[in-house]
């Protein structure tokens, strides 16, 4: 669902030509376990989205002072940025919550047009926020009910299968 609204948001507002007006920066809490790693992704795929120089080496600090200056000119080019935070609860999990914690007050404290979209298979994953992020949460909720039986296996099935177009033998591979 949430791809479908974002390829349909990137597609109606991003002209080929030019740079993109919304872009879009993808975390799993599963691949980027640990802040730094964490703050170093969303820096490398804002550089890959709007052009500019990545530095693989930065420093958490640095990731960080680069994010909040690249909101800041994203918003005097009235750019929009959506953050999508995969496995949403294994961010909460950690100690002290610091990708949520300065993700969201880079945000809030700045004028940009963000937005950030957590996912979880946790029903309780706001709770587990410190208060320090939560404040900083709108608390939008949409709960999407697990798909039945028969659905669910036909997706397993798409996914999982090789299309018949590929080469070798795809019957067999099914």
């Amino acid at each position: 669902v949430l791809d479908s609204v974002l390829s349909g948001l990137l597609h109606e507002f991003n002209d080929e030509k030019k740079s993109p007006s919304v872009g879009v920066v993808r975390l799993s809490g599963m691949l980027h376990s640990d802040e730094c790693a964490a703050l170093r992704e969303i820096a490398r795929q804002l550089c890959d989205t709007w052009g500019l120089s990545f530095l693989k080496s930065a420093s958490f600090s640095t990731n960080l002072r680069f994010l909040r200056e690249v909101l800041s000119e994203l918003d005097k080019g009235h750019k929009t940025v959506v953050f999508v935070l995969d496995c949403l609860d294994l961010y909460t999990a950690k100690q002290k919550q610091g990708l949520l914690y300065n993700l969201l007050d880079v945000l809030q404290g700045s004028q940009a047009q963000a937005a950030v979209v957590g996912l979880s298979s946790r029903h309780d994953c706001l709770e587990l926020m410190e208060k320090r992020a939560r404040s900083r949460f709108s608390y939008r909720k949409v709960v999407m009910p697990a798909p039945p039986a028969e659905e669910g296996a036909r997706v397993l099935r798409e996914l999982l299968s090789a299309p018949a177009d590929c080469s070798g033998d795809a019957d067999a591979f099914n």
